[in-house]
């Protein structure tokens, strides 16, 4: 199109100036026969301009169409183009912001997992260490839960796992780490929380935990839970692991005093 617009006029400036060249040698012949001749030669040459006026304008036209519909069409393209980054910079964050919850919570209940839990626990001992801002540690475990598998069904245990920890989900502060610790077991590190009311809390917890129902189907659930309690303050050697042993002793001495209780660790018990 471009070559088009720049060849019509060349072109029709070489035709002139040979038209030119013609009348000079006519004049200088003063042939009176030449006078008709030139006459019509100007007149094919003020049409063949004309038309080549007509003709350059119109290619004009077109060049200037095509210019304007390419533009609009690469505007239109860059916008898809830039819809389709924007939603695959979308999905992208969504995947990864997914695959992150996936890094540090229970896929099941939608708590903490241990990983979670152990790195939360490790930050928490060396806070302790530094400023001594005393927290506790509660391990949970449903009592005799296996019954319920046995009973119901796996389906069914999954169902009450669920429910339970919604429901201690929402008893706890903001502040307050919530982990599944493993099949029927939980924790909680309750940050800034001296022992004695997280005892005090946790004994209202398993008060509480005992009126909830659990609806399955058809069936009617009741669960327990046995709750051991520590805290850095209690333990002479201050590391994570100590005080995850410290509340499993405290829990076992729960389950072995009846269950449906919560017992804080003591070293006396040792």
């Amino acid at each position: 199109m471009s070559s088009v617009v720049i060849v019509i006029p060349i072109f029709f400036f070489i035709v002139l100036a040979g038209m030119s060249l013609y009348w000079q040698h006519e004049l200088v012949n003063n042939d009176p026969l030449s006078v008709n001749s030139l006459m019509l030669v100007h007149a094919g040459v003020v049409i063949l301009l004309s038309l080549g006026h007509v003709v350059f304008l119109t290619q004009i036209r077109r060049y200037i169409n095509h210019l304007v519909e390419s533009r609009d069409n690469n505007h239109l393209l860059a916008q898809q183009k830039t819809a389709i980054l924007r939603e695959e910079i979308r999905q992208h964050k969504a995947a990864r912001s997914e695959l992150q919850r996936l890094a540090t919570h229970d896929q099941l209940t939608g708590a903490r997992n241990r990983r979670h839990f152990r790195d939360t626990l490790i930050s928490e001992i060396e806070r302790y260490k530094r400023y001594r801002n005393d927290f506790s540690l509660l391990i949970i475990d449903l009592d005799n839960f296996q019954n319920i598998n046995e009973l119901y069904g796996h389906d069914c245990g999954d169902f009450v796992l669920q429910k339970f920890a919604q429901y201690i989900q929402k008893n706890l502060r903001q502040s307050d780490v919530f982990v599944r610790y493993g099949g029927q077991e939980f924790a909680i590190i309750a940050t800034s929380t001296e022992v004695d009311s997280a005892t005090r809390f946790a004994n209202n917890l398993c008060q509480s935990i005992e009126t909830q129902a659990i609806h399955y189907e058809t069936t009617t659930i009741h669960v327990t839970v046995s709750i051991g309690v520590a805290s850095p303050s209690l333990i002479d050697e201050i590391s994570s692991q100590n005080l995850v042993n410290a509340s499993e002793s405290a829990l076992r001495q729960a389950k072995q005093l009846g269950r449906n209780q919560a017992w804080c660790f003591s070293k006396q018990s040792q």
